[in-house]
């Protein structure tokens, strides 16, 4: 619904990191996804981080770049 709603207001990714969302522990997290997307697009758009896509990183792979992926989930989430 959020990102419905941004896009039919002609919203920027990057201003979904300033959107105040409903916090309830039940039914939401402290850092919704919502503003973390917003917060990375905007990192993205300032040049403060870079990005690549699986096929990038698999063409760096493949061109001898080292590169390292961290794989965060717990055990339970991978079987």
């Amino acid at each position: 619904d959020v990102l419905s709603v941004a896009m039919q207001g002609g919203m920027k990714a990057n201003d979904l990191a300033d959107l105040e969302l409903c916090y309830a522990p039940p039914y939401g997290s402290a850092r919704d996804p919502i503003n973390q997307a917003g917060m990375i697009a905007g990192n993205i758009m300032l040049g403060l981080m870079d990005s690549a896509t699986p096929l990038e990183l698999a063409e760096m792979e493949k061109a001898g770049t080292a590169v390292t992926l961290l794989d965060v989930r717990e055990k339970g989430e991978v079987e």
